[in-house]
């Protein structure tokens, strides 16, 4: 299984519908804190 898309709606920070692509190689999810990386 290969994801290639994560879609995120009312978690943390996350409020309205955000969908973030997920490319083929090394991903990595960087942010400031408290932005809702975990």
């Amino acid at each position: 299984m290969t994801f290639t898309r994560l879609r995120l709606s009312g978690f943390k920070s996350f409020v309205e519908p955000t969908e973030l692509p997920i490319e083929p190689g090394l991903t990595g999810v960087v942010g400031p804190n408290g932005c809702g990386k975990s």
